[in-house]
């Protein structure tokens, strides 16, 4: 797994010392270190998904993308990418993730894009785009579980917070 974590730095012809210590970081970051020296194909399908993850930081680019991180992981998974995500913005990283999870989109970013056909439908806060039933029908998702029942019970402005729906279903 070190070999292809590193393979991209060197192909950038990245100084051994630099490119050991960014590998190094990355497995550890991504929950990878104590299996350095397996081979990829020996991980599950959800395990390689972090060796993936691990390439990526070690690049130390200002913009990570991520495409469907959740896709195949179970809560330990997700947990373990909300880690990841949560330490790269404390870097200063900049994370864009195109995913169909809506959930793992409200729970971790505060701006989302809803696109679809290559048109960009609506930008904007994460707490106010996915009360656009528009643009979220349109792009064929569906709001995170959060903002249906806030729509049920309290209307379409609630945003993301418990706090604001307790207030709202009180009012």
């Amino acid at each position: 797994m070190r070999a292809e974590v590193d393979y991209a730095l060197s192909r950038l012809k990245v100084a051994n010392e630099e490119a050991t210590r960014r590998v190094d970081d990355a497995l550890e970051l991504t929950g990878l270190a104590k299996q350095a020296d397996t081979n990829p194909y020996d991980l599950p399908l959800s395990v390689r998904k972090f060796v993936t993850i691990a390439s990526v930081v070690a690049l130390d680019t200002d913009v990570v993308l991520l495409d469907e991180p959740t896709a195949g992981q179970d809560l330990i998974g997700l947990n373990r990418l909300i880690a990841i995500l949560r330490e790269l913005r404390s870097r200063n990283k900049a994370v864009i993730t195109i995913t169909h999870d809506m959930e793992f989109v409200s729970q971790n970013f505060a701006r989302t894009i809803v696109m679809a056909g290559g048109q960009v439908l609506d930008d904007g806060p994460t707490d106010r785009v996915f009360y656009d039933r528009d643009a979220l029908k349109k792009a064929m998702v569906n709001a995170p579980a959060f903002v249906q029942i806030a729509r049920r019970f309290a209307g379409d402005s609630v945003g993301l917070s418990m706090d604001a729906l307790v207030q709202a279903l009180k009012g």
